[in-house]
């Protein structure tokens, strides 16, 4: 893990001798086993990966509630296997947009972790959402430079590079694609994922540290990365409807579990 942090600052640790890790891995693989039955060995996988992924999502959208992240990560990712749909690409893109701008492992991405960024985002922009989620990476490349403690001004150049990049590529493949009517299994997730985002727009401090620096995380930068996870999949709720939102169910419903936890944590006597 050492070596690879010597390339990568979005890389965070992980290991089996952290009990909430060893939580992940039981939960991701239950989900996994549950999906089988259903939709066989790659749906299992998939499955897996989707649960892993809203676990990583949670922990860069609240990283002051750790405990929460993998049930919050289980909730969200259970409908998604009767739903179907969902794009993994997406939701990773959206979970390292995050990562980047709540700065949570306490440094900029390096030029290898530029290279990556941009290869997944090219990869996802071939479906709307990947489009998207590319776009709000390419975002977050960028503001990354204005906020404190500033990223270098050479990520200005990858960001531009980024977004004319799955601007390309989503031309190249015809996106968006054709409009859907969302269900009322949509309707509701998204409707759930708004009323947990409202209640994450809260004002309250982060007493979270970065990995690397062990420096207090920046409020600004946690609140704006869950703006910018929300605005994305909005916009892709909107530009691709029951499509749009089947891909990132994920997401709303972890905006959901947070703001319940956030919610139950409050009213938990100190």
């Amino acid at each position: 893990m050492r070596s690879l942090f010597r390339y990568s600052h979005l890389a965070r640790s992980f290991g089996f001798t952290e009990p909430n890790h060893r939580l992940v891995v039981g939960m991701a693989t239950l989900v996994g086993l549950f999906a089988y039955p259903r939709s066989g060995i790659l749906g299992g996988l998939e499955a897996a990966a989707t649960a892993f992924l809203a676990w990583a999502l949670a922990r860069e959208l609240d990283p002051d509630q750790p405990g929460a992240a993998p049930w919050v990560a289980a909730a969200a990712t259970l409908p998604t296997l009767f739903v179907g749909g969902t794009s993994l690409a997406a939701l990773a893109l959206l979970m390292l947009a995050a990562r980047m701008v709540a700065r949570t492992t306490g440094l900029p991405p390096t030029p290898a972790d530029m290279i990556g960024l941009l290869t997944l985002a090219g990869f996802a922009a071939v479906r709307t959402p990947g489009w998207i989620s590319g776009m709000a990476l390419a975002v977050a490349v960028a503001v990354d430079v204005s906020l404190p403690p500033p990223a270098p001004r050479r990520q200005l150049a990858w960001a531009a590079a980024m977004g004319l990049a799955v601007s390309a590529v989503a031309g190249l493949a015809g996106s968006p694609d054709p409009w859907i009517p969302p269900t009322t299994v949509h309707w509701v997730a998204v409707g759930l994922g708004l009323a947990g985002a409202v209640v994450l727009t809260v004002p309250h401090p982060v007493g979270s540290v970065a990995d690397r620096t062990a420096e207090p995380l920046d409020v600004s930068r946690v609140r704006l990365a869950r703006l910018l996870v929300l605005t994305a999949a909005a916009v892709t709720a909107l530009v691709g409807g029951a499509d749009g939102m089947g891909a990132l169910l994920p997401v709303w419903l972890v905006l959901a579990g947070l703001g319940a936890a956030r919610l139950g944590r409050s009213e938990t006597p100190s």
